[in-house]
């Protein structure tokens, strides 16, 4: 899958630990030649030319949190498996966690037909254009990242989205709406229609598997923003004491 070359100057400054770990990426995906995009809040901003830094205000404690630099893999499993093992082989530095986005990954897939959208048996093709990422210059490096709307649907095919989410989402909805960037291919809302038919299929098809992962959703934000419950409570004491339990459970609700 080919990156799209596009230079632009988003106005966000990167400080030298996020460089170095945007280039120390870049190298390891070249050399392996392994597509990837970065997602999450970096990817997002300079995608839709929105305002970005590297912390971020923790609702729990009040406190000033560093964000994660996520990524989204495009390669079979055995390939993104591959790449997180060179990932986590990386010699240990000061800097932005790297984080490879779970919840991307377990409902996508990419193999020699082309990318889909899958859930136990649920099967929906998509057409490879809607995951070509599109490389941004942010000052010394070059990164590549999806398409807003792209990015915006695999954000919405999680259950029980709330919190940070919600407002991700809206934001997105709203730089939509003011036009993209020149660069990046037209993709309508009609070619994204692949999300919409995944969710209803597995909503349909999984419906009690959809409320529980609902409800899991709705539990990590409560925990994510310090919302008292016996709930969350019992999550946390299951983590820590019980992880090989926790870890069972959570394949099995999968």
């Amino acid at each position: 899958m080919s990156l799209a070359l596009a230079l632009i100057s988003p106005g966000i400054l990167l400080s030298a630990d996020w460089l170095e770990a945007l280039r120390s990426i870049e190298d390891l995906a070249g050399r392996a030649q392994f597509p990837y995009a970065i997602v999450g809040s970096l990817g997002m901003a300079v995608s839709l030319d929105l305002p970005w830094e590297p912390t971020k205000h923790s609702q729990r404690d009040d406190s000033i949190a560093a964000r994660d630099l996520d990524l989204f893999l495009m390669g079979t499993h055995r390939a993104r498996q591959h790449f997180r093992e060179v990932l986590g082989s990386r010699p240990e530095r000061a800097g932005p966690k790297i984080d490879v986005v779970s919840m991307y990954h377990a409902l996508t897939e990419f193999g020699p037909s082309g990318p889909a959208l899958r859930y136990r048996s649920v099967h929906v093709p998509v057409d490879r254009k809607l995951f070509a990422p599109v490389s941004i210059s942010i000052g010394p490096v070059v990164i590549p990242v999806l398409h807003p709307r792209v990015h915006m649907h695999l954000i919405l095919m999680q259950p029980g989205l709330s919190g940070k989410g919600t407002e991700r989402v809206r934001s997105m909805a709203r730089a939509l709406a003011r036009g993209l960037n020149p660069f990046f291919l037209d993709i309508t809302e009609a070619e994204c229609r692949a999300f919409h038919d995944f969710k209803v299929a597995r909503q349909r098809r999984y419906p009690l598997r959809e409320r529980i992962l609902a409800c899991r959703m709705v539990l990590a934000n409560w925990e994510d923003i310090g919302r008292r419950s016996s709930l969350v409570a019992l999550k946390a004491h299951l983590r820590e004491h019980h992880p090989r339990l926790t870890t069972a459970l959570r394949r099995l609700l999968d």
